[in-house]
């Protein structure tokens, strides 16, 4: 899938990030959870792309650290 179909589908991204040869798209979304205060909790997730086609996707908070967001992409790359 190229970025104008992921924009169609999803709209515009939070952010846009660029490393390494590739593009990232970063989403912002929203979970319920019952134990939160307001009932939600905020994730974001990002979008990779390679040549101009989705090469991966996932949470951003899926990844364990501390560091800037972007870094943890970086990171799970050289897994």
């Amino acid at each position: 899938m190229n970025k104008d179909k992921v924009i169609a589908l999803k709209g515009e991204p939070f952010r846009v990030a660029a490393m390494g040869g590739s593009e990232y798209f970063i989403y912002r979304g929203f979970d319920k959870e019952i134990f939160k205060p307001h009932g939600l909790s905020v994730y974001e997730a990002f979008i990779r792309f390679k040549d101009g086609k989705v090469d991966a996707y996932g949470r951003l908070d899926d990844f364990d650290s501390t560091r800037h967001k972007e870094l943890l992409i970086k990171k799970a790359e050289n897994k």
